[in-house]
């Protein structure tokens, strides 16, 4: 893992995020992917449909040992412009806007790049 991705802006977002939740931090591993994981494992975090919350667990399990790829998956968001780097997410959104915020990312841009099961792409 490079050494910026726990001090970005998002990542630092979502550190607060998860003690906030009362979760313990793993320094070693990104804070927006243990905050999307602590929601999808959550179901009053994250009403996601269970066929997609097993989807999304699963490709963040393969994710795991590609975290700046999972990354810039989430940093760029569904609809990047090409003059920015990523799209910003609102400062004050809670926890839980936060985790629903990440995973519709998440989805967006394994839909796009056609890495989700078609049961899962709607």
């Amino acid at each position: 893992m490079n050494e910026w991705s726990n001090k970005t802006p998002l990542a630092q977002q979502a550190k607060r995020a998860l003690i906030a939740l009362k979760t313990s931090l793993e320094p070693g591993s990104p804070y927006p992917l243990q905050l999307i994981r602590k929601g999808l494992e959550d179901r009053e975090l994250c009403p996601v449909s269970r066929q997609d919350r097993a989807d999304l667990l699963d490709a963040l399990d393969h994710l795991d040992g590609m975290p700046e790829r999972a990354l810039e998956l989430i940093i760029r968001g569904p609809e990047p412009t090409e003059d920015e780097e990523f799209v910003p997410i609102d400062p004050n959104l809670t926890p839980e806007e936060l985790i629903l915020e990440l995973v519709f990312r998440l989805k967006i841009s394994l839909n796009a790049l056609d890495a989700l099961p078609k049961r899962s792409a709607n």
